[in-house]
């Protein structure tokens, strides 16, 4: 794969913006992968999944550890604001906490 000078500025623009909520990257042909980590209560792990995942297409949510109600939530760049507008709408009804690394 080669890297060129878009795509790394491209890169350096979604860390920026991510800077507090970026866990891991990697680059794919046209896009950034972004994962994000969040501790919820596992009552609500359907709810929350369905909500994610009912944007098709979008997002994946990963269940890290049942029992501490860790996710990942892996997305493009190119849906970055569709994510973060998803997200702040789901922490008013939801607990849904930003963890700063797999716990």
């Amino acid at each position: 794969m080669v890297i060129n000078n878009r795509k790394i500025e491209k890169l350096k623009a979604c860390i920026k913006l991510n800077r507090k909520y970026l866990r891991c990257i990697f680059i794919r042909e046209h896009n950034v992968q972004i994962c994000k980590y969040f501790k919820i209560n596992i009552e609500e792990l359907f709810l929350i999944q369905f909500i994610f995942e009912g944007h098709e297409g979008l997002v994946t949510i990963t269940t890290l550890d049942v029992d501490k109600g860790l996710i990942k939530v892996s997305f493009s760049s190119d849906s970055l604001n569709d994510i973060d507008h998803i997200i702040k709408a789901l922490k008013k009804d939801f607990y849904l906490a930003d963890t700063n690394q797999y716990e």
